[in-house]
């Protein structure tokens, strides 16, 4: 029985090696994205919002950072690791891309929400408490996600406006309290 073990780990050695490398390296390339992802901070705190805002916002890109690139590093390091097992990977990219294609169709829009939240935290476009007139919808910004913004309209409504519907943005000068 031990033998058999030996002589299968001896056989396989180099794919073991190749495995263990595999997952070495998809190991440091998380870390290191942690790493990169908190040297951010440098860039947003030079911004000229109140700290609780720079936090809120570092949070959230960190965590769009973060969360992204280990996914991504994660199904390269299974897709590298699958034929040193023997495994045919050419059917499964084949079903993968299929299966993409068509959730990537049906989350157009959601993806094209993402993508340009994140653009509106990135550029500090505007911030909560802002008067605002977004896609004919005028009020006061309440919260900034990555797919929505919800403002509140002059007769206490709640308008939610999907990121992606927002191409021009009017930032009206905030009103000064009289005596």
């Amino acid at each position: 029985m031990s033998e058999n073990i030996i002589s299968t780990i001896t056989n396989n050695s180099g794919k073991i090696l190749r495995i263990l490398f595999i997952l070495l390296t998809s190991f440091l390339a998380n870390k290191l994205v942690k790493y990169l992802s908190k040297r951010v901070r440098k860039t947003i705190t030079c911004m000229p919002i109140s700290k609780a805002r720079q936090q809120q916002r570092l949070n959230t890109i960190r965590g769009l950072i973060v969360t992204t690139s280990q996914v991504a590093i994660s199904l390269i390091a299974i897709l590298m690791t699958l034929p040193l097992l023997g495994v045919d990977i050419a059917p499964l990219l084949a079903g993968v891309g299929v299966a993409g294609l068509a959730i990537g169709l049906g989350l157009r829009s959601f993806v094209s929400d993402v993508v340009s939240g994140f653009f509106i935290l990135w550029e500090n476009q505007f911030n909560i408490g802002d008067n605002v007139k977004i896609a004919n919808q005028e009020g006061s910004v309440t919260k900034i996600t990555l797919r929505t913004v919800l403002l509140r309209g002059s007769d206490g409504s709640t308008i939610i406006i999907p990121n992606s519907n927002i191409s021009v943005v009017i930032k009206y000068k905030p009103k000064k309290k009289s005596k």
